[in-house]
């Protein structure tokens, strides 16, 4: 089965790892918002062996209709291998608060015409670091300090 062939039908995407990057911690600078997402694509629950794509990610702020938030994300080409892949996101400052988000995820084999979107949603998920971050601005016993809007 051709890799575009694999890519557009029945596929599966499996949530492996989602990290928030880390600021660059210098007082005063704008706040990195990339994060990293990893992820597997499947074709009738077989890992597709090796291909190309484009991925468009958008964020939500409910699993089904909803408003998107920030603007859409293109990573391309994206290399995948043995179903597995990296990307880097970024919906701009101020996309994750406090409240839930969801990602929606469209794949697209290079040279395809349009992005096949997966039926469902995916709820992201705190990173250990950045809950355990959050707590200290919320009066946790954690060793981070505030001090106006910079934490360190």
């Amino acid at each position: 089965m051709s890799s575009s062939r694999a890519l557009k039908s029945g596929l599966l995407i499996t949530l492996i790892l989602f990290v928030i990057a880390a600021t660059s911690g210098e007082a005063g600078s704008i706040p990195n918002t990339l994060f990293t997402y990893q992820g597997e694509l499947k074709d009738d629950g077989d890992p597709v062996e090796a291909a190309s794509a484009r991925l468009l990610f958008r964020l939500w702020d409910r699993d089904t209709g909803g408003n998107q938030i920030g603007p859409e994300w293109e990573a391309h080409p994206v290399e995948i291998v043995e179903g597995l892949f990296t990307v880097q996101v970024d919906f701009g400052e101020g996309a994750f608060t406090d409240e839930l988000r969801w990602l929606e995820i469209g794949v697209d084999p290079l040279g395809g015409t349009e992005y096949h979107w997966f039926t469902t949603r995916q709820m992201m998920t705190a990173a250990p670091l950045a809950t355990y971050a959050l707590n200290a601005l919320h009066g946790g016993d954690t060793h981070w300090t505030l001090n106006g809007t910079t934490l360190y």
